[in-house]
């Protein structure tokens, strides 16, 4: 089984999405670039819509502020 963290393109970079955008710039693939950011930006709202609305919703509850 392999582990994500530790794959590397034959540059020898590790593969991770920090790395990809910075590789893309490097190869001049404004559409990897473009990819990239719609990903991180995906996964940040669907960590704030999975975990930080829930938690913010129940510290809301608990405080008595809502309506």
């Amino acid at each position: 089984m392999s582990d994500v963290s530790s794959m590397r393109v034959p540059s020898g970079r590790m593969v991770s999405l920090g790395n990809l955008p910075e590789n893309g710039r490097e190869l001049n693939d404004a559409s990897q670039i473009i990819a990239v950011m719609f990903v991180i930006v995906f996964i940040g709202v669907m960590i704030d819509t999975l975990i930080f609305a829930p938690l913010e919703r129940r510290v809301r509850s608990h405080w008595g502020l809502t309506r």
